[in-house]
């Protein structure tokens, strides 16, 4: 936090603040993951065209410029353009569990859930009480200027959904960041708990984050209409890197328990010509550096001409036969565990080059240490502290 006159003289004077490079590495709990940096230093510069009203009273918040993330993901939208031709919109679909109380929270059943008769885009009778704390969550949103395009009951008890408005890939991620915070902040106003935890309940689907992303001409503009090969290339380049990928959006092992077999029907989904979702993300993901990786994956898509194979499915992927699959081209499965995620990205050396080794290091060695930190609790603390940090 910085009080408004020293604030005032860092624009004035072209001052950034100072912060040790082994923040890079920092943990949820103050411990630090392996790799760490002994001497060195970040700067951090503010970025005056991020700024945006708070949804804390009398604040206001700006998103800062670290080293990796965020330049990174300018980066890469930068050599879309120069390079390809192309800009990307990017929408994000929240999904939010909201819970009772902490009393109830750690409970793995569906009774610690805030309503019992709950289903997908309904409103039933235990349900209008939450409803009305939905209204004012999308109230909070647009009084700081962002419209929900649609908001509904999702299928697992207490679960909702927010779509967030489509933009290109920092203000998409600025308006996810302040989208949540605003919903856990009216949720607390009412006396509840919200989590993206990736599976509270076992008999129930999972809550994730969906993006939307959409291959647009820089040349054409948002009146473009068709199809392409080189936009199908992009996309093929995320189905290539899939696997990589996972490591990226998926990024704690319960993560895993989201995408099993007859949970997850498939991780992408075309929407229309130029636009798919994709539906592996997980909430715990990093916003900047989750979509970075896609951006990379089909940046190495455009730039080695990656076709893209898979075609329509008939049904579900894991319901076909390995024929069935090889002949509407799916041949890369999703993998059952961070540990094969991060094997696999290890050895993609065509993602490493494109992110760079600066960038995919750090965020490695702090996703292995907060999950080997995670392991070492029993099941109903881990359970309990991820509902709380997430």
């Amino acid at each position: 936090m910085v009080p408004i006159p020293a604030f005032t003289r860092m624009i004035e004077k072209g001052e950034n603040i100072s912060v040790a490079s082994v923040i890079s590495h920092e943990l949820r709990n103050d411990h630090f993951a392996e790799g760490v940096p002994a001497t060195g230093a970040l700067y951090l510069a503010p970025d005056l065209s991020t700024v945006s009203i708070s949804p804390r009273p009398g604040r206001t918040a700006s998103i800062g410029d670290p080293q990796c993330s965020r330049q990174k993901l300018l980066d890469l939208c930068d050599i879309l353009d120069r390079q390809h031709g192309y800009y990307v919109l990017v929408g994000y679909e929240i999904e939010v569990i909201f819970f009772k109380s902490d009393d109830a929270i750690c409970q793995d059943s569906s009774d610690s859930s805030l309503v019992s008769n709950h289903r997908w885009s309904s409103v039933t009778f235990e349900t209008r009480e939450i409803l009305l704390m939905a209204e004012a969550i999308l109230r909070s949103l647009a009084k700081m200027q962002i419209q929900v395009q649609q908001f509904h009951t999702e299928s697992a008890p207490g679960q909702w959904e927010f779509v967030l408005p489509p933009y290109e890939p920092l203000e998409a991620v600025g308006t996810l960041t302040r989208a949540r915070e605003i919903i856990n902040l009216t949720t607390q106003d009412y006396g509840y708990r919200a989590t993206l935890h990736p599976r509270p309940f076992k008999d129930y689907p999972g809550t994730g984050t969906h993006i939307h992303l959409s291959v647009n001409s820089v040349a054409q503009g948002s009146s473009r209409q068709t199809s392409t090969p080189q936009t199908d290339f992009f996309f093929g380049g995320i189905i290539e890197h899939f696997a990589s990928l996972m490591a990226f959006c998926l990024p704690l092992d319960v993560s895993y328990e989201r995408v099993a077999p007859s949970i997850l029907h498939t991780p992408m989904r075309r929407i229309a010509l130029d636009r798919f979702e994709l539906k592996f993300r997980c909430g715990t993901a990093s916003p900047y550096i989750s979509l970075a990786a896609i951006l990379a994956a089909g940046i190495d898509g455009l730039s080695t001409s990656i076709p893209l194979t898979a075609g329509h499915c008939p049904g579900e992927p894991s319901h076909l036969t390995e024929e069935e699959r090889t002949s509407i081209g799916i041949i890369n499965m999703v993998l059952r565990s961070l540990e094969a995620s991060i094997d696999h990205l290890t050895s993609d050396d065509m993602l490493l080059h494109v992110l760079g080794d600066g960038f995919v290091r750090p965020c490695v060695a702090v996703i292995k240490a907060w999950n080997e930190y995670l392991a070492s609790m029993d099941t109903r603390t881990r359970r309990g502290w991820l509902l709380q940090e997430h």
